[in-house]
Order: C-alpha cells, then sequence, then structure tokens
C-alpha cells in the first residue's frame, strides 16, 4: 500500500461531502491504483518478478476486492465511529 493513495482517497472522501457511494468508488480507484503502481515501481527498480500478462488480471481483480470490501466496510466503520467517537460529527 503506497501512502499516496491513501492521502488522495482521504481527501477525496472527506466525511463532509462524501457519499458512501463516493467513498467506495474511492477505495476500490486506490486498490486498483496501488496494485498498478506497485507493478509500475517493481519494474523501474529493476524486479524480475513482475509477470506483465497478470498485471491486468491482478488490478481488475483488486478493483473489485475494493468494491466489495467498501461496501461492507465503509458504513460499518461509520457507524462504529459515529457510536464510539459521537463528538466528532456534531454539527
Amino acid at each position: 500500500d503506497l501512502p499516496v493513495f491513501d492521502t488522495v482517497a482521504e481527501a477525496v472522501s472527506h466525511p463532509r461531502w462524501a457519499s458512501v457511494g463516493a467513498g467506495v468508488d474511492v477505495a476500490a480507484a486506490a486498490c486498483g491504483g496501488a496494485a498498478l503502481a506497485t507493478a509500475l515501481l517493481s519494474a523501474v527498480l529493476g524486479s524480475e518478478r513482475i509477470i506483465w500478462d497478470v498485471v491486468p488480471g491482478v488490478t481488475l481483480t483488486t478493483v473489485l476486492y475494493g468494491l466489495i470490501l467498501g461496501r461492507v466496510m465503509i458504513p460499518l466503520v461509520g457507524l462504529l465511529s459515529r457510536r464510539l467517537v459521537p463528538e466528532a460529527y456534531l454539527d
């Protein structure tokens, strides 16, 4: 997981204006971007372990994983954080 994707995802999915659907889309895009960036960075650094025929499938699978897991985890974390730290959601 590359910290750049965490920062972008956090900035884009700010809880004040983002919906759950937008958060899931950002999570899926971050997953796919991280998988692709890892392959590209490994290639730039000279790793011979990258199998380029597999990279598109791994990237797509990672995006799907982010979509499926995001649909469950993002609302769950939101619910738990509202119950555990209600003062963070005072408007």
